[in-house]
């Protein structure tokens, strides 16, 4: 009889045991894994970080873009030029065709080339002297670049001049394209920069005249006009 209860005894404590160890193992299984859910924080946190510098230097690129493109644009659209055209009829009453002002405005400054360049040099003058004495930023007699030219792209320099009571040196380049551009000579006598303007009123064109205009009950004045091979007509001058 002692040694049945000696047995049941132990068949208890065999059972106690088992369902003890049975519901530790389950405990440890129940717990997170602490291990992959940092991982998983730490490589969102990561993505998201990475997402925002990707989105700051978006943000830097454009804003870099933007300022350069805004840096041409005023480049492009600083005009030193007025365009205005003429009808034939208009021409034909006011305006007469006179001799060429290079020399005049030969003595007052030369446009040469220098390699693929073209560059611009005043000359001490009275007529320098008097337009654009006061706050000049050039040395006299020494090489300017003008920038927004080749040498290559020329057919035609033309000097010329405007004005009334004092007449002021225009320069146009006639491209081999037909197009033309000007050199802003008081923009440049001021900075000391030189810049061929596009002028992009006027295409095709054949010829400059020196002109003298003179206007019904209105005094006259010196003008440059450049005329087109289809036969119209366009008067320009340097607005001041």
């Amino acid at each position: 009889m002692k040694k049945w209860i000696i047995v049941i005894v132990i068949l208890i404590i065999v059972i106690c045991g088992g369902l003890f160890i049975y519901n530790i193992s389950n405990d440890d299984n129940s717990q997170p894994n602490t291990n992959t859910n940092s991982n998983t924080i730490t490589n969102e946190t990561s993505n998201t970080n990475n997402e925002v510098l990707d989105n700051n230097n978006d943000i830097s690129n454009n804003i870099s873009s933007n300022a350069t493109e805004n840096e041409n644009n005023n480049a492009n659209t600083d005009n030193h030029f007025r365009v205005r055209e003429v009808s034939n009829e208009e021409f034909n009453a006011s305006y007469e065709v006179t001799e060429t002002e290079e020399d005049t405005v030969k003595n007052a400054l030369t446009i040469a080339e220098q390699d693929d360049d073209l560059t611009i040099t005043f000359k001490e003058s009275d007529l320098n002297e008097m337009l654009f004495g006061r706050g000049k930023a050039i040395e006299y007699n020494e090489k300017y670049v003008i920038r927004n030219v080749t040498s290559d792209e020329v057919e035609t320099i033309f000097y010329g001049m405007e004005g009334q009571d004092w007449d002021y040196p225009l320069v146009f380049l006639l491209l081999k394209d037909g197009t033309v551009k000007g050199i802003a000579m008081e923009n440049g006598y001021k900075t000391a920069e030189f810049v061929a303007e596009d002028i992009s009123e006027v295409n095709n064109v054949d010829r400059f005249e020196q002109v003298s205009v003179t206007p019904q009950n209105n005094s006259g004045y010196n003008a440059v006009v450049a005329i087109t091979k289809d036969g119209s007509i366009y008067e320009i001058g340097a607005s001041m």
